[in-house]
């Protein structure tokens, strides 16, 4: 009920996504006060377990990763939308000669032909908030790609 929109979603996110209690909030609870803006903020700082898309975020998963294992380990990467290429690179980066991966569907979770009740549209604005909100998300992906080395 809190957002209709993703454009609800960015203004409620805000100009400061940081700014809210990260402990001890129950999200349903907030939500059915009217507290849209600080289950906006815990959703985008992966706060809420139950939402398990942006719960697991990359930053959630890497957590555990010292330096130690960033730079003294091998790490593969696959990129949804370049499935079977990534795959086919680590393979071949262990030594596999020639191409041994079974033909992949075209398209994984494929979601263009749906129609979801929140909408894709997003000012400039919004699109400004949600950037800096995810500006945490954005440097750990980059991280993993300039580490992958099936890349």
């Amino acid at each position: 009920n809190c957002f209709s929109t993703l454009e609800d979603f960015a203004a409620m996110v805000g100009d400061n996504s940081n700014d809210f209690e990260k402990q001890g909030s129950n999200w349903t609870d907030l939500a059915d006060s009217g507290r849209c803006s600080d289950v906006a903020k815990l959703a985008i700082h992966n706060q809420i377990p139950v939402m398990a898309h942006s719960y697991w975020s990359l930053q959630r998963i890497t957590e555990p990763m010292t330096e130690s294992v960033w730079n003294n380990n091998t790490l593969f990467v696959v990129r949804l939308k370049h499935n079977r290429q990534d795959w086919v690179n680590a393979n071949k980066y262990l030594g596999q000669e020639g191409d041994a991966l079974t033909e992949l569907p075209p398209t994984i979770r494929d979601s263009t032909a749906l129609s979801y009740p929140i909408k894709r549209e997003l000012s400039i604005e919004g699109q400004r908030r949600l950037c800096f909100a995810l500006e945490a998300e954005y440097k750990v992906y980059f991280r993993l790609l300039k580490h992958a080395k099936n890349l």
